[in-house]
């Protein structure tokens, strides 16, 4: 298990191999909006979106190969919703190292496994630590995600309540609104 401990967006990991393409988000990550899973016997591709260090949304288009995919639900994260923990595994695939599982677990639900747990022979597990979350991903991706990592960072309040206590002071207070 990885913990991080420094006030800062760091990558943790990755897993899996180093082959095809080196990928990483354009912008900096400080909250993920959104993620995709397309995976059978593997993680075959993610797509996502998240909100980047000067508060703009980002879409990340498909990472990875797009034969025979099977399109799981999207996960749209609430107000107050965040990633809390990846688990996952790597295996071999055609004598390429590949992501075979994934499971997501936020603030609220778990979602997942995705992928073939039992293909995978190499297990991983990122949990941030309080006050964080996993607002992000990297990796190197080709016709299937042959690695992920994660960038973890402060969690984000996406909803400020300014209060003015006395004519000089004021107190910034963090408030969520919860999505059905």
């Amino acid at each position: 298990m990885t913990y991080i401990e420094d006030p800062v967006v760091q990558k943790v990991g990755p897993w899996g191999g180093g082959a095809a393409y080196k990928i990483q988000d354009a912008e900096l990550p400080q909250r993920l909006e959104s993620l995709t899973i397309y995976a059978d016997d593997f993680i075959q591709s993610i797509a996502f979106s998240y909100i980047d260090q000067s508060g703009q949304q980002q879409n990340v288009d498909l990472w990875g190969g797009d034969a025979g995919k099977s399109q799981h639900p999207p996960i749209q994260f609430g107000a107050s919703e965040v990633m809390k923990e990846i688990y996952g595994a790597t295996g071999d695939y055609y004598g390429y190292t590949i992501v075979t599982s994934l499971t997501i677990v936020t603030s609220f639900y778990t979602y997942g496994p995705y992928g073939k747990e039992s293909a995978g022979n190499t297990p991983f597990h990122v949990a941030a630590p309080d006050n964080y979350s996993i607002v992000g991903f990297y990796g190197h991706v080709g016709q299937v995600v042959d690695q992920i990592g994660a960038y973890v960072g402060p969690n984000f309040c996406k909803n400020v309540l300014l209060i003015r206590i006395t004519k000089a002071l004021l107190h910034v207070f963090c408030f969520s609104m919860f999505q059905q």
